[in-house]
């Protein structure tokens, strides 16, 4: 288990490298299923089968939302208010229970906006907030994410990077949150979209994207024009007045 765990991990790192989005997300969810020995098709709460921490969420819970389908789904879940998630669990307690655990998931919220700087560079601000309530037991002293910009129409990822974050550092992101200026290569004519990226490196459930739309984006002229030529008489060489130089 050990060295799968390994192999699934570089594998992730080199479609990274390469540049290939499909595979880096399949590595990534693979190289989570091992190191945890949970499938990344089953639910994210299932992180908290085993009673350990402050938060646990029985099996049998986990399997009513995986049968649930949409309304089961995480991401859905996350909208969730105590009176909904109560219809969905059939139990005030379990509610309590489940809202808990999503909110111990460490997801990363995500905004983003894209400007042209040259006919070939684009310039993506990134603004992350950590959404999820940190407890020393589930988290420990830091979390890691990978973060990576991607054309889903080329299907290449054009910026990758691991992000680091402690306890104390989450705390002050909630405040202010994290600012990224990202810099990647743009081609003419321009894909509609690229796709800002993050997935958790040790939870499912951890991933969030926000998708830039570059449609409608004009990109700078290739060489700025020129400044156009006064209709003006030449001064003599006297002007300068140096020898050297007439």
């Amino acid at each position: 288990v050990q060295s799968a765990s390994r192999l699934s991990s570089a594998m992730f790192r080199i479609a990274l490298w390469l540049g290939w989005p499909v595979l880096a997300s399949v590595a990534v969810d693979m190289a989570k299923s091992v190191e945890k020995r949970l499938w990344y098709f089953q639910h994210p709460l299932r992180h908290f089968n085993e009673r350990r921490g402050e938060v646990y969420v029985p099996g049998e819970v986990c399997l009513d939302l995986e049968q649930a389908d949409y309304a089961g789904e995480f991401d859905t879940l996350l909208e969730y208010d105590k009176a909904e998630m109560t219809s969905i669990v059939k139990s005030p307690k379990v509610a309590e229970v489940v809202m808990r655990a999503i909110r111990a998931i460490p997801r990363l919220d995500i905004e983003a906006s894209v400007v042209p700087i040259t006919r070939t560079v684009l310039q993506i601000d990134v603004m992350l907030t950590p959404s999820f309530k940190w407890t020393d037991s589930i988290h420990g002293p830091t979390q890691s994410w990978w973060l990576w910009v991607e054309d889903g129409e080329q299907e290449k990822i054009y910026h990758s990077e691991r992000l680091n974050i402690s306890k104390k550092r989450a705390w002050e992101l909630k405040k202010d949150p994290l600012h990224l200026i990202l810099r990647v290569p743009v081609f003419d004519p321009p894909s509609s979209q690229y796709i800002v990226r993050l997935e958790g490196e040790y939870f499912m459930g951890a991933s969030t994207s926000y998708v830039l739309s570059l449609e409608g984006m004009f990109l700078p002229q290739d060489y700025p024009p020129h400044t156009a030529l006064l209709d003006l008489n030449p001064l003599p060489v006297t002007a300068l007045d140096n020898l050297g130089f007439e």
